[in-house]
């Protein structure tokens, strides 16, 4: 049999994605990834290559939408604070919880998922619980805890959200590096 790619040489291998015969040359170019996939064609090799390097550039994208909201919900969350500290009575109460939850919402919204997965382990070990009223039956869907967990992560989210978009930034600078060395991998594969 003889390389897909180099007919006039003699294959070594086979590509274990699409059964295509390699060459010595080949299979080196591709070392890289045959610990983890086998033996690949060059063909193969640059998908996978392009491949993750599509994905570290959705993540990017991911990232910078995440730290453009949270930036953006930080900010109303502090003027909401600001606002509230310089009211009384309720309105202060109001605009200080607002605020704060504005301020965190991202860890707000993974407390309310905490929450919600620990109740739903509970009725998994525990079976569901009701409370009878004399208007009716209910099932218990542990709602005050979640909302308490949703509290606790927007307090959390207060500290945890500028340390959350410096995390972020940095990751985007390393996604963005990682895909253009796959990409330049997958480039230099092909002029072999």
């Amino acid at each position: 049999m003889n390389c897909a790619r180099h007919p006039a040489r003699q294959a070594v291998g086979q590509c274990s994605q699409c059964g295509a015969y390699v060459c010595d040359e080949c299979m080196q170019a591709t070392k890289p990834l045959q610990e983890e996939e086998g033996t690949l064609c060059v063909d193969c090799y640059q998908r996978k290559l392009r491949s993750a390097a599509e994905y570290f550039r959705v993540k990017r994208k991911k990232r910078r939408k995440k730290v453009i909201i949270s930036v953006i919900m930080y900010l109303i969350g502090i003027i909401v604070l600001a606002i509230g500290f310089t009211s009384e009575g309720t309105k202060l109460v109001t605009c200080v919880i607002l605020g704060i939850i504005l301020c965190g919402i991202y860890t707000a919204i993974a407390g309310w998922r905490t929450g919600r997965e620990a109740y739903e382990d509970y009725e998994l070990k525990h079976g569901a619980s009701y409370t009878v009223t004399d208007s009716g039956v209910y099932r218990n869907t542990g709602f005050f805890g979640k909302l308490l967990m949703f509290l606790l992560g927007a307090v959390l989210g207060v500290i945890v959200t500028p340390i959350s978009v410096i995390t972020n930034i940095v990751g985007m600078s390393s996604d963005k590096k990682t895909a253009a060395e796959f990409e330049q991998e997958a480039n230099s594969v092909s002029k072999i």
